[in-house]
């Protein structure tokens, strides 16, 4: 008999049995048996009272299939209404203990699909294959087994990942994988933004098209740490008299600007702090956020069209000349 798909799999039940990596539900079990380690397995959410409550704390569940079938269209609802989703539990097939015992160098923060970090591992020259050293992998391990076994590990996730995905936002019938990041190094605190790209320039109407999906999956031992704050169209009635008068129409030139002001450097915040196989899912092009601390982490990036959406009007970047008009700015 074949092995159900990963969405329907119990990746690491409270037993340890039926596991895909039992390593990995051993170093979950800590919790229970390590005194003083149950805070490392705790969720804390301190809300913030001038910041509204856009929670959406989900029940666990040891399979996505169990998350999808609970709560259905809600999650893609909760998420186009800029909700905060959090998962409890990411269930994963991954060698946390190994990948939890090893750093990289810190100038590769992260290393991602972007980078070829699942590129082939051989090449073919002429009639003989041969190891790829010009892999990003190699060139950060320098050994040839470790590289291999990573590499199987990142393979295997970005699947489960990808197949997760598609479960629990399954109205979004054109997921397209924008990239898919590993981070092991040590993350130091930084702004409070909303995300920019290309630096600040105006996007392609055809990338302001997409509607963008972030997930945050703790894979460290340590919980990692965030706060979230106001949402777009929020800054934009709040900092009406901090932000210019007159603003493009491109949601990427405002964060720019936001960001390269600073101006939420004292914005009130609520505060969490997430542990190991745990997620956050936001869309971070309209929810202020920043990292806090941090090690080890994926960071899943998606985007669908905008007419997969459950309300398609409620793409970002369409809406941006009403948020302007309503809080009274003049448009470039």
């Amino acid at each position: 008999m074949s092995s159900p798909p990963c969405h329907e799999r119990n990746l690491c039940r409270p037993d340890g049995r039926a596991c895909v990596n039992k390593l990995s539900c051993r170093s979950l079990r800590k919790c229970a048996r390590v005194p003083g380690a149950e805070s490392l397995c705790e969720t804390k959410i301190e809300k913030h009272a001038d910041v509204p409550d856009n929670f959406f704390v989900l029940d666990r569940h040891e399979t996505f299939g169990d998350y999808a079938r609970t709560y259905g269209d809600d999650l893609a609802r909760r998420y186009e209404n800029y909700d905060i989703i959090y998962f409890p539990h990411f269930p994963l097939p991954i060698d946390l203990p190994m990948l939890q015992s090893f750093e990289i160098p810190a100038a590769y923060p992260k290393i991602g699909t972007r980078n070829g970090i699942d590129a082939d591992l051989f090449v073919r020259v002429e009639q003989s294959l041969k190891f790829d050293h010009n892999h990003v992998l190699f060139r950060i391990f320098r050994d040839e087994y470790m590289t291999g076994y990573l590499q199987t590990q990142i393979k295997s996730v970005n699947a489960c990942i990808d197949s997760a995905l598609r479960v629990l936002f399954p109205k979004y019938y054109w997921l397209f994988c924008g990239n898919l990041t590993w981070r092991f190094t040590d993350t130091p605190a930084g702004d409070l933004h909303i995300d920019v790209f290309q630096n600040g320039l105006p996007l392609v109407e055809s990338d302001n098209r997409l509607h963008r999906i972030k997930v945050f999956i703790n894979i460290d031992l340590e919980p990692r740490r965030w706060r979230t704050s106001f949402t777009l169209p929020e800054i934009l009635a709040r900092y009406r008299g901090r932000l210019p008068a007159t603003l493009p129409r491109d949601r990427n030139v405002i964060a720019h600007i936001l960001s390269k002001g600073n101006l939420l450097r004292d914005a009130p915040a609520h505060a969490v702090a997430y542990p190991q196989l745990s997620a956050i899912a936001v869309n971070a092009e309209a929810v202020a956020h920043q990292v806090l601390g941090g090690k080890r982490m994926i960071a899943a990036e998606y985007q669908c069209e905008q007419r997969d959406m459950l309300d398609p009007s409620k793409l970002t970047h369409a809406q941006v000349p009403n948020w302007l008009a309503r809080h009274g700015y003049q448009t470039a």
